[in-house]
């Protein structure tokens, strides 16, 4: 007690008023606190869905091209940096706030917002190696709430593991402190990858600088495997004199740096820039006290910092691991974070990679904002008087969510096997419905909904998500005791999420930048030359090449802009590409696609921080544009390394397929190699279910290729958006790997039996992400001259869970190719 007079001594009494009124302020509920957790989770299991990349054979006669089929899983890390402190500060001199506060507010990447005022931290990391293996100790920050202990394996990684991996299957982690007494203190909570792990202790007894951390066995790794019984001392010092300024460079906050929709605020309270990143402290703020902030910013795309010179920076995939760089936050006179707020507030932080040192503006721009809101009503489902699983239902429901009209329909039964870990699973029984979009109101969306009715213990969600690049609203309804109820059953609303379209772009200028002064960036046209021939000689007749169209220099990226020359007539350039796709071989991944520079230095691609939209908001992707890493110095011409290229050809075909009414389905295992997705790369066993096959008598002639399809059947992916895909196969043809042939079937619509037609977005083909229809082509066997082409049509019908039987009308307006090089194209920087 009288060290806080001494420290408030030093501040009007209204200040210290306000701010103990702050500190008194009642905790959060638990209701809210559990809620909130759940959140986080289902958020987190979200974006970190491992991404698995399929390949194999044409054995069986699908199985490598119907594994181009599978469902891609983008793994993104999650950044929940959570802090809220807001301050009233009235007539406090700026020197006196910015001494006092700094004292009091840090951020620490993979940590978040951390009061420095009684704070240790680890001046320094410290590591241990054995027998080859290192654990770092990355910082500690000891904190009068609790111990944070960042540590990590530097270049540990699943391939290291053995698989299956029971540790991680079952985590199973412990770590503890030893304090100078000799006492333990055990661990609280963990958040642990491969090579990399986030602990978290009480906070220390008052004095203790010197602790050990005793580490059993190292972050999800087997017992046994690597070493075990880590022990490093550990000293700490606190957080402030020369120690502070060194570790904590001092932010900026931004003026005015704000935007708003709907009565829905997006503020940018304060920026701190290093050389290796740029962290946002920001602030949401809404007013009606019965809605909660959701899930972070963004919706369809993640938040986006850019600058005034054109770059687009995304969140850093590793802010939130191992680092040692500390930024302070302190909040001087002018920040914006005003006195507490009447309406309803929520604090958070972003961190993306550097700015441009050329940057004298930044944006922040989030495309929604997800507000989860309270709702009341009940609605009623009848099931019939027997229902079966595998059985389509008549659902007819209509309801009203948070004003939204709402109507379900079209059902069917299932069952699945769900794995829980240590060679276990259980049985779910879903029902599944469809939902007609709900139409926008004033700017709001109804994103998802929940609904229970708890004596029978039957819960259900249904919401908006991606399929094929469009919109879709589903929903499922899972009966946890496994037993289907017949007749009418009632479910009551639990609560709904709402999102507020945007965009917010809140702007701020960088403090001590003159744009007149800047390196900007540079923008070059080389000449469409022969990669053999001096720049500036025309060449009478242009072989089938690709050349660079355009360069956009920078010091956070290189971007390069393809295009080919001597096509056929009506042909266009559509992507460089590292390999033949056709014979493409996972055990054989170089990449031969990459930039060099005068120097023989190499820039591979997709190694960049940033990167530019120059056609645009609303273009859609081009992937005649590659980007590189930033230039080092000196660099005075670039040699861009092709291996081959695709190039589309225009032609007009279309066919008519039947999809019979009744079919029946059996199991069929498939060996696939499994890139990622928690472990080393291996092969498995996959059961998909599949039609018998049937005769079809289709021929195209199509931009030149002749393509005889003999052969069709309809597999179901119960897990897909999309639950069946019509296959066609073609008769076997020889292609020879070093001459341009054909690689993918490009489609402009659909007419469906139920009188829906279907138009193919053709940037959707071009993003590399499996779309329907598509059509690609693959070898028999590896190795094989004879290859197959395959056809994937989606006919499910508009429930979403049905077949839909009848006459399919396809049209395709051209093929793509695959055009071998390789090329060599060079520019030269001078004099620009």
């Amino acid at each position: 007690e009288m060290m806080d007079e001494q420290f408030f001594s030093e501040f009007p009494k209204e200040f210290s008023e306000t701010l103990l009124d702050y500190c008194e302020a009642p905790a959060p509920r638990p209701d809210f606190i559990v809620g909130l957790e759940g959140q986080l989770l289902e958020r987190q299991s979200l974006l970190l869905a491992a991404e698995r990349s399929r390949q194999t054979g044409f054995q069986d006669r699908w199985a490598k091209f119907s594994a181009l089929f599978a469902r891609r899983r983008w793994q993104y890390a999650a950044l929940l940096l959570l802090a809220a402190l807001t301050i009233a500060l009235f007539a406090i001199g700026p020197q006196r706030v910015l001494a006092q506060m700094q004292r009091w507010l840090g951020y620490v990447p993979g940590i978040g917002f951390v009061n420095l005022a009684e704070t240790q931290v680890l001046a320094s990391p410290i590591e241990t190696t054995r027998e080859g293996i290192t654990l770092r100790v990355e910082q500690v920050i000891a904190g009068p709430e609790n111990t944070q202990v960042l540590i990590s394996s530097p270049g540990l990684s699943e391939k290291d593991l053995p698989w299956p991996n029971k540790a991680l299957e079952n985590p199973d982690f412990s770590a503890f402190l030893i304090l100078p007494d000799g006492s333990r203190m055990e661990m609280k909570k963990w958040e642990l990858s491969i090579g990399t792990g986030k602990l978290e202790f009480p906070a220390l007894p008052t004095g203790v600088h010197q602790v050990t951390l005793v580490v059993p066995g190292l972050p999800l790794v087997p017992h046994g495997v690597l070493p075990e019984n880590w022990e490093i001392p550990l000293s700490l010092r606190p957080a402030s004199g020369e120690l502070n300024q060194a570790l904590f460079p001092q932010p900026y906050s931004p003026q005015d740096a704000s935007d708003s929709h709907h009565g829905i605020s997006l503020r940018v309270l304060d920026v701190a820039q290093t050389p290796e990143q740029t962290a946002l402290h920001y602030q949401v703020e809404w007013s009606d006290p019965d809605w909660e902030f959701r899930f972070g910013l963004g919706s369809a795309r993640l938040p986006e910092l850019r600058d005034d010179l054109g770059h687009i920076y995304w969140q850093s995939p590793g802010a939130s691991n191992s680092s040692v760089a500390v930024v302070a936050i302190p909040k001087a006179k002018d920040s914006q974070a005003a006195p507490t707020p009447s309406s309803t507030s929520y604090d958070g932080t972003l961190v993306f990679p550097a700015l441009s040192l050329s940057a004298s503006q930044g944006t922040l721009w989030v495309d929604a904002l997800e507000f989860q809101v309270p709702v009341e009503g009940s609605f009623t489902l009848d099931l019939g008087k027997n229902p079966q699983v595998g059985e389509a239902l008549a659902l007819d429901a209509n309801l009203e969510v948070e004003g939204f009209p709402v109507h379900l329909h079209g059902t069917r039964l299932r069952q699945e096997t769900v794995d829980t870990g240590d060679d276990r699973s259980k049985q779910r029984t879903v029902l599944e419905f469809s939902m007609d979009p709900p139409a926008e109101r004033d700017g709001f969306s109804l994103n998802r909904f929940s609904f229970t009715n708890g004596d029978r213990t039957i819960y259900g969600s249904a919401g908006m998500s991606f399929s094929n690049g469009e919109k879709v609203y589903k929903g499922e309804l899972e009966f946890t005791t496994g037993k289907v109820p017949a007749g009418k059953i009632e479910l009551e609303l639990i609560d709904a999420s709402l999102l507020a379209q945007g965009p917010w772009e809140a702007s701020w200028a960088i403090p001590g930048r003159d744009s007149s002064k800047a390196a900007l960036p540079v923008q070059l046209f080389p000449q469409a030359a022969n990669p053999n021939q001096p720049e500036g000689e025309l060449q009478p007749e242009a072989k089938m090449q690709p050349v660079v169209e355009e360069a956009f220099l920078s010091d956070r990226l290189t971007a390069i802009k393809l295009d080919a020359v001597g096509l056929p007539p009506g042909a266009s350039f559509v992507q460089a590409l590292p390999y033949d796709p056709v014979y493409f071989d996972p055990n054989h991944r170089k990449v031969d696609l990459y930039l060099q520079d005068n120097w023989g230095r190499r820039y591979d691609p997709g190694r960049n921080e940033a990167f530019i939209r120059p056609e645009g908001e609303e273009a859609g992707l081009n992937p005649g544009w590659m980007f590189f890493p930033p230039l080092q110095p000196l660099a005075q011409n670039l040699t861009l390394h092709v291996p081959g290229m695709e190039v589309f050809k225009p032609g007009e075909a279309s066919f008519d397929i039947q999809v019979p009414q009744d079919v029946s389905f059996k199991p069929q295992e498939t060996t696939v190699t499994v890139i990622g997705g928690g472990g080393p790369e291996r092969q498995i066993t996959e059961t998909m279910w599949v039609s018998d096959f049937w005769p079809v008598d289709i021929s195209l002639d199509l931009a030149g290729h002749q393509l005889h399809f003999t052969q069709a059947r309809i597999e179901r992916d119960e897990q897909s958006d999309t639950p069946y895909t019509l296959q066609l196969m073609s008769d076997p043809f020889a292609v020879d790997q070093g001459e341009s042939h054909l690689i993918g079937l490009r489609f402009v619509k659909v007419a469906m039996p139920d009188g829906k037609t279907i138009r193919i977005d053709p940037a959707l083909q071009n993003s590399g992400m499996i779309s329907l229809p598509y059509g690609g082509v693959g070898p028999l066997e590896p190795g094989s001259s004879q290859v197959q082409a395959g056809v994937g049509l989606g006919v499910t019908a508009a429930d979403g869970a049905d077949l839909l039987s009848g006459s399919y009308h396809v049209e395709l307006n051209g093929v793509t190719e695959w055009v071998p090089g390789p090329w060599e194209l060079s520019f030269s920087l001078s004099g620009n």
